[in-house]
């Protein structure tokens, strides 16, 4: 954006313009008020006035601003909310076209200097990096830097693995998928329908038994099948009928037994 020269030096004689309020302050003190030393900043003379009557109540607004400011000057310490804010105070306050770090706001005069603050500071911050040709973009997270791929360089849609339908987005994808897993599907070795998302455990009843009884050798696809199974080599017997005092080491047992030898008795709740 062009500015123009709308801040005129007031000293006599001086025909100094400058595009800001401050550096025009500045040169006023640099250049005319130079010898005039106190504890803070040079006296300013007589022919010298603020444009902004407001001036000294703004400054104690901006310094308490820039307390937390994460982008501060190297020169003079002052502190912007914002890069671009600090790149232009470098030119307009200090005359000086500076490098600013685009992580933290450090400013330099050169390439190398950056780069070596870049290595120094930032190196190990940023270890993922975008391999897209002209980009180069580094980010803390893995999880960014998969977005910021997506999101920039990649024109693919989302297609769904199970049935080839096409998302445009990962929320419709996900949505899409959702739809997968709560549908029952058969299975292709015993036709037994079975929900989608537990398709995967219920093949494994097909394969290989690979949970073996220590005390007999007997064999089971679930841990929670020979679990169940090695109760019947133990004494216990947990489930008892309430009519005959029968023990079973299955509640499934105990439910049969008292359909087949009490028909009439009240189920157990």
């Amino acid at each position: 954006m062009h500015m123009d020269n709308n801040y005129a030096c007031t000293e006599t004689g001086c025909k100094r313009k400058f595009r800001t309020l401050r550096a025009r302050d500045k040169h006023i003190r640099d250049v005319h008020h130079k010898n005039q030393k106190e504890s803070g900043s040079p006296k300013l003379g007589p022919s010298w006035k603020s444009d902004t009557p407001k001036s000294s109540k703004h400054s104690k607004k901006s310094s308490k601003k820039n307390v937390r400011a994460p982008y501060s000057c190297n020169i003079c310490k002052k502190g912007f909310n914002k890069k671009e804010e600090l790149k232009h105070h470098l030119s307009a306050d200090h005359g000086q076209d500076m490098l600013c770090c685009e992580t933290c706001g450090f400013t330099c005069k050169d390439q190398n200097s950056l780069n070596e603050h870049t290595i120094q500071k930032h190196m190990h911050e940023h270890k993922y990096m975008c391999d897209e040709e002209g980009c180069g973009k580094k980010f803390k997270l893995k999880k960014d830097l998969t977005k910021h791929k997506r999101q920039n360089h990649s024109n693919k849609p989302y297609t769904c693995k199970k049935c080839s339908h096409v998302s445009s987005s990962f929320s419709e994808y996900r949505a899409h998928n959702s739809m997968h897993l709560k549908r029952k599907v058969a299975c292709q070795i015993c036709g037994k329908k079975i929900f989608n998302n537990q398709l995967s455990v219920h093949l494994k009843t097909h394969s290989e038994k690979t949970f073996a009884c220590s005390t007999c050798g007997k064999k089971f696809h679930r841990g929670t099948h020979l679990q169940r199974h090695m109760l019947t080599h133990s004494q216990q017997r947990p489930y008892a009928c309430n009519i005959c005092s029968a023990v079973f080491v299955e509640r499934q047992a105990l439910d049969t037994h008292r359909r087949d030898e009490h028909p009439d008795a009240s189920p157990i709740e």
